[in-house]
């Protein structure tokens, strides 16, 4: 549902959608993953369920109870629906934090984040999305940005072959004869890579010859002023997956648009 909130890029009519997410069905595939999210580390699989869903007061969710349910989890963009929730995407967009200060995040220091436009449609996504933003990324950000993603992508993908790590099994029985298309797609992902005897996933690197003065990447600034304030840990989780959406192998299944009335506010 489009909204008058501005993004952090300066675009006015927006969508609002969750980074991590909502779908009934895909949550599920997090459970392992908000442990990491959260540092916190339980073995029982009703404990993992809260740390993801929250618990529930009265007639509402109680507000940033479970991670699905904050309002970190959340952000506004133009066209959201159309490039950053596509499958294939065609924005990646990626904190300009050092991977330590992701982790040790406040939740209330605004910081920047790179766009960067991909596949076919990508030159569309930056005529339409990136057209008022103020700001480029310098040769630092773009080699800051692509370290975090290199390390996200690595630790989605081996959290997926974690023996130890049942996010399978659940899923499965959670999605029992179930007919849809991204949670089939990422199951056989799933069973493809623990069969694999060399499970292979592409990693992003940045070529040796790159010529900083001739790349233009736009930036903005997330701040609860401007727009609102996704967690930038979230935010990488969601740029690794759509980096890896672009790549062919879809490390985790995404979300679709949040209604404006919903209560996760």
């Amino acid at each position: 549902q489009q909204t008058t909130r501005v993004d952090f890029l300066y675009n006015i009519q927006t969508e609002k959608a969750h980074l991590l997410s909502n779908d009934k069905l895909y949550h599920v595939a997090y459970e392992q993953i908000v442990q990491a999210i959260t540092g916190l580390f339980e073995a029982d699989f009703n404990k993992r369920r809260k740390l993801l869903n929250g618990m529930k007061g009265q007639s509402r969710r109680l507000n940033d109870s479970g991670i699905k349910h904050s309002k970190y989890n959340k952000m506004y963009l133009q066209k959201q629906d159309c490039y950053f929730d596509a499958t294939p995407p065609s924005l990646i967009i990626l904190p300009l934090l050092p991977l330590e200060q992701i982790q040790g995040w406040d939740g209330v220091t605004p910081y920047s984040a790179l766009v960067l436009p991909c596949g076919d449609s990508g030159k569309a996504a930056a005529s339409e999305v990136l057209r008022n933003a103020r700001e480029t990324c310098s040769e630092t950000d773009i080699r800051t940005a692509i370290t975090t993603l290199a390390v996200f992508v690595k630790d989605i993908a081996e959290s997926l072959l974690d023996t130890d790590n049942d996010v399978l099994e659940e899923f499965n029985f959670t999605a029992e004869n179930t007919t849809d298309r991204s949670a089939l797609t990422w199951m056989r992902l799933v069973q493809h890579l623990r069969q694999s005897l060399s499970p292979t996933i592409s990693i992003p690197v940045l070529k040796p010859d790159v010529d900083f003065r001739t790349i233009r990447v736009a930036k903005g600034t997330f701040d609860f002023e401007e727009s609102c304030l996704p967690d930038p840990f979230l935010l990488s989780l969601k740029g690794a997956i759509n980096f890896s959406s672009f790549a062919g192998t879809k490390l985790m299944p995404a979300c679709s648009l949040l209604p404006e009335d919903s209560d996760d506010e």
